[in-house]
């Protein structure tokens, strides 16, 4: 790829998470995710990363503890492919497939935009969520806690699931309120 179309692409996928295909070796370097930051340098796309065991050994002064971070530089012609992800989101489907001409289909871009919108996959992601990080907790991505729990520990269910199935019934309640009020 060259230097204007990497930029288009990574301009495109701002903000969320990206991966990015160096060469036929395997390399991949990322974007917006944790610990990991890019740059531009002239026709150089750099990459600054925390410094993780990925192929550096026997090195004993390019360890974490002196070194914290990594700074490689890639030629934008070496890099093969931009990905990025599409958010669970209906706007987000359309905004990252803009542009785009459907090709070996007799389907409208419409069309197709309304099936990916309707995939199961999208309905697959909702019922999960019991877990006390950020990524899979009730109320976040996953939706709210629609399951059931079992405790292990002497003081039952943990106080984060409590509130989960609280703020639950809450929502349950204003909806039941809200039904009656406006029911004549």
């Amino acid at each position: 790829m060259n230097k204007a179309d990497v930029l288009a692409k990574l301009d495109k996928f701002k903000g969320q998470p990206v991966e990015i295909g160096v060469q036929d070796e395997g390399i991949i370097i990322h974007a917006n995710i944790d610990g990991h930051w890019l740059f531009v340098e002239g026709d150089n796309l750099v990459e600054v990363k925390v410094n993780s065991s990925d192929g550096t050994y026997g090195f004993s002064s390019a360890i974490q503890q002196q070194n914290p971070f990594k700074i490689t530089y890639f030629p934008f012609e070496d890099v093969y492919y931009v990905r990025s992800y599409i958010a669970n989101d209906p706007g987000d489907i359309a905004d990252k497939l803009s542009g785009l001409e459907p090709v070996g289909t007799d389907k409208s871009f419409d069309d197709i935009i309304k099936e990916i919108e309707g995939n199961d996959i999208r309905k697959a992601l909702s019922p999960r969520g019991n877990l006390n990080v950020s990524d899979v907790a009730p109320g976040g991505p996953y939706g709210t806690f629609k399951g059931s729990a079992v405790s292990t520990s002497r003081d039952g269910i943990p106080q984060y699931m409590k509130d989960a199935l609280l703020k639950k019934t809450e929502n349950v309640q204003e909806d039941t309120q809200e039904d009656t009020q406006t029911d004549p």
